[in-house]
């Protein structure tokens, strides 16, 4: 039998709660319920969740005389904090560390700097990559994540308020538009090894995103190389032009801009298959990162 709630103010919402492991229905009473928020936590396998899709937009189309809370980003946290339960609970030794901006970066930038060294990807530690860096006060502006195994850093992400790195690396091909003004950049997604499992890379930017909407942020834009795109892109980042394009100040290597609204993120991870199967090219893509 389905949970009904209902209240003087509100249209009649239906909630199966056979498919959640736990549904909390909150009423503000202020302005006699003018507030809405429902929270969702969905079971470990992130199904399908069609009859709370049409729970939200119920609330959506209520006609209650003061505002709705947009519950979007509510609904996308809990899929975001089931993968970080995920990560805890597959890998108990794995925590992810965030770096507010302003903090000390030094672990992050040895890091990232050793990588690139072993990679041979020298025009990332030019002094024309690092003048383009502090002329932006990326560093500082930025915030850090930091994921662990035990005590070993094994993996980061870097997540940038606007002016966005890539506006200028990409300046010859696309400009910001309004829509990705109160976006947030995603860069360095950088592990030390290609054999981490994917539940570990999930769980790193269900942390950053997680973050991200509770700092007002309205979605996540990220300049990348093919192998990251495959990763943003099961993540609900799509590109915004048709083709890789050529970053001189990157050796000219082929480098996608993406993007995406908190919404889509959610759809994204609505299909549970892209973000959970263990699919073979995870294995290969970080030797070629950057």
């Amino acid at each position: 039998m389905p949970a009904v709630y209902s209240c003087t103010r509100l249209k009649l919402i239906r909630c199966h709660c056979s498919c959640m492991r736990q549904t909390v229905l909150r009423l503000c009473n202020i302005c006699k319920f003018s507030h809405v928020i429902i929270r969702t936590r969905a079971v470990a396998r992130f199904p399908k969740a069609s009859i709370l899709s049409m729970c939200l937009k119920q609330l959506r189309n209520i006609n209650g005389c003061g505002e709705v809370m947009d519950i979007t980003d509510l609904h996308l946290k809990d899929y975001l904090q089931g993968f970080q339960e995920t990560l805890k609970n597959q890998q108990a030794d794995y925590r992810v560390a965030i770096l507010e901006a302003g903090s000390d970066a030094g672990e992050f930038e040895r890091f990232i700097n050793r990588q690139f060294r072993l990679r041979l990807q020298h025009y990332m530690l030019t002094s024309r990559a690092r003048a383009l860096e502090t002329r932006l006060a990326i560093t500082s502006r930025s915030t850090h994540f930091l994921l662990y195994q035990r005590d070993q850093l094994i993996a980061v992400l870097r997540a940038t308020p606007a002016p966005f790195e890539w506006a200028s690396l990409a300046q010859h091909h696309v400009s910001p538009t309004v829509a990705l003004a109160r976006h947030v950049e995603f860069s360095r997604l950088i592990t030390h090894s290609q054999q981490h499992r994917p539940v570990s890379i999930n769980g790193l930017l269900a942390t950053a995103a997680e973050w991200a909407i509770d700092r007002g942020y309205h979605g996540v834009t990220a300049l990348c190389r093919s192998p990251q795109r495959q990763l943003y892109q099961r993540f609900g980042l799509t590109p915004i032009a048709s083709q890789a394009m050529h970053i001189e100040q990157r050796a000219r290597g082929d480098y996608w801009l993406l993007s995406a609204e908190w919404r889509q993120i959610l759809m994204a991870l609505d299909q549970p298959v892209n973000m959970n199967a263990h699919q073979p090219e995870y294995r290969d893509v970080f030797n070629r990162q950057y």
